[in-house]
């Protein structure tokens, strides 16, 4: 991957963190999922303070390309320790669909977009500090099609009657 020279790393931006982000299909995890260890399905990216949410929405579709899709939508909680150490879960912002990715024009042979505000919020805006958790909702799949855990539920065959029933 080639880096334009406005995306080159800066000191100005600050130091890379790990970002540990949760993925739940449908919605959020309760907050109780993270006073009682931590919820499955965790993905880790090291961020800038000044990533955005669009960058965040593009690097979780690359690990789990089956929410690239139109109606698709990302719901971003953080979760952090309260004064008194317990976890508390704060909604941050709701993430345009995947068809506002969408490509709508061309410049110089790279593909453009138009994102949205709430794209464009960094995680030092939303106050995201080194050691939160990030907590991701995928709102518009089928719950079946999303979670690639579930499987179907399994037919059980009608028992025969024993000699006891008949009598």
């Amino acid at each position: 991957m080639i880096m334009e020279a406005s995306e080159a790393p800066v000191k100005s931006r600050g130091c890379p963190m790990l970002v540990r982000v949760f993925l739940r299909f449908g919605q959020h995890n309760a907050v109780s999922a993270y006073e009682s260890g931590l919820p499955q399905d965790e993905l880790h990216f090291y961020l800038w303070p000044l990533s955005t949410l669009r960058d965040l929405t593009e690097l979780i579709s690359e690990v789990k390309p089956g929410i690239r899709r139109p109606r698709v939508q990302l719901s971003f909680a953080i979760v952090y320790p309260d004064k008194r150490g317990r976890q508390t879960m704060k909604n941050v912002s709701l993430s345009s669909s995947f068809l506002s990715f969408a490509q709508v024009g061309e410049v110089n042979g790279h593909a453009t977009s138009r994102p949205s505000a709430e794209d464009q919020r960094t995680l030092q805006a939303l106050r995201f500090e080194a050691g939160d958790f990030l907590d991701v909702a995928v709102l518009g799949l089928d719950n079946h099609a999303a979670d690639q855990r579930r499987t179907a539920p399994t037919r059980r065959k009608p028992e025969a009657p024993s000699r006891m029933q008949l009598d």
